[in-house]
């Protein structure tokens, strides 16, 4: 998810670029918010408590990542439904248009983030993984 792209390390070995997928999670990382880890910033796990903010900052500033989501992907599931994100919205779909409404009013996230919905879709992975758009974001061609 894109804790990851927060906090790891952002290199497996020289010549290789990671590009990253967040596709339909359950809430996405607030990097705004005053909100326990899991939702925000404060409190984080030992893993990452020696990143700084500012460098927390600096990776979503600098990885490109793909963020996605299928416009049908509203069922309530196993959704977390905790307050901090139902603050994010009350589905999958609504929580990535916040989540992209969040990220678009940083240019420099704006700049690296790529955002797509896929239209036909709800929470299925196996389709969206199979999807040509998916398919070339991998590859690095779009």
């Amino acid at each position: 998810m894109d804790r990851y792209v927060a906090v790891g390390k952002g290199v497996v070995r020289e010549g290789i670029t990671l590009v990253y997928a967040v596709m339909s999670p359950s809430t996405f990382f607030m990097p705004t918010s005053a909100d326990i880890w899991h939702y925000g910033i404060s409190n984080r796990p030992r893993y990452c408590r020696e990143t700084s903010d500012e460098q927390i900052m600096e990776n979503l500033r600098q990885r490109r990542c793909l963020y996605s989501c299928g416009a049908l992907d509203v069922r309530e599931g196993t959704l977390d439904k905790t307050p901090p994100a139902m603050q994010q919205g009350e589905n999958r779909f609504a929580r990535y248009l916040y989540h992209k409404s969040q990220v678009e009013q940083d240019p420099h996230r704006a700049e690296v983030a790529v955002f797509h919905t896929f239209d036909s879709l709800a929470h299925e992975s196996l389709k969206t993984y199979a999807n040509p758009f998916f398919v070339e974001y991998v590859r690095g061609t779009r």
